[in-house]
């Protein structure tokens, strides 16, 4: 499963959903640490980078406090931007 394939009710109904999005979102969140530090400028241009990053901290650091309402609005509103984003930096634009 991809994030961009998930849902806001596969996350809430199934538990092993969860736990497999939480980590997809983890590692998209240590990649961006990675960007930001070897390329700012690239980074930069990734509209919610630094809240990416911050969810990664949340769902790394701290899984009692993982808000499943956030998450959900993450996989509707923020991954399918992400991918646009991303998908404009790979066209070198």
């Amino acid at each position: 499963m991809e994030i961009g394939g998930a849902d806001g009710a596969a996350y809430l109904e199934s538990r092993r959903d969860a736990l497999a999005i939480e980590r997809l979102l983890e590692i998209v969140g240590e990649a961006f640490v990675r960007l930001r530090d070897s390329d700012d400028l690239v980074f930069s241009r990734i509209t919610d980078g630094p809240a990416i990053i911050a969810m990664r901290n949340v769902i790394a650091h701290g899984y009692d406090v993982v808000d499943p309402r956030r998450v959900v609005q993450v996989i509707a509103d923020r991954v399918p931007q992400l991918r646009a984003e991303i998908g404009q930096l790979e066209l070198g634009s």
